[in-house]
């Protein structure tokens, strides 16, 4: 399985998120972690499974994510398996808004397999740190994915 993780930071806590979900899924296959604006209309080439994570900014993600939502298009998601996330501080949902919900309904409207609830990974305060745990949450949620998009993937056939 080939997976692409697309990811915004504003002051690293997603990055870190990202870089924990290639971690875990460079054991199961290949798997990149790229910063938004690296990403390139070849980039998704061969991918399985693409997951993109922002930071919550105006509960949406960050312009720079949404440039990119805006740029993709059904004939490069057909047949893509998708996941999104966001780095929140922990507020209810309909206070902090889903960066990781806007950008999952993009991906399916353009045709992608969204394979899982979009995810929401907490930060304390503005500026982070993590919370204690969050990143090997990443992972864990990481390996259920690939586990869903391996079985979206054979559904498929």
């Amino acid at each position: 399985m080939k997976t692409l993780i697309v990811y915004d930071s504003q002051y690293g806590n997603t990055e870190l998120v990202a870089k924990a979900i290639e971690a875990a899924l460079s054991g199961i296959g290949e798997a990149r972690a790229i910063r938004v604006e690296a990403m390139r209309p070849d980039s998704l080439d061969g991918v399985n499974l693409l997951i993109l994570g922002s930071p919550i900014q105006g509960w949406r993600p960050t312009e720079a994510m949404q440039t990119l939502l805006q740029n993709l298009t059904a004939e490069r998601l057909h047949g893509v398996s998708a996941a999104c996330f966001d780095t929140r501080i922990e507020h209810p949902r309909w206070l902090a808004g889903s960066a990781a919900k806007i950008m999952a309904r993009r991906l399916q409207s353009l045709g992608a397999t969204v394979v899982a609830p979009p995810e929401g990974f907490y930060v304390e305060g503005t500026e982070g740190p993590l919370v204690t745990g969050e990143e090997a949450r990443a992972a864990d949620w990481a390996v259920k994915l690939a586990t869903q998009a391996g079985t979206s993937a054979l559904a498929k056939r």
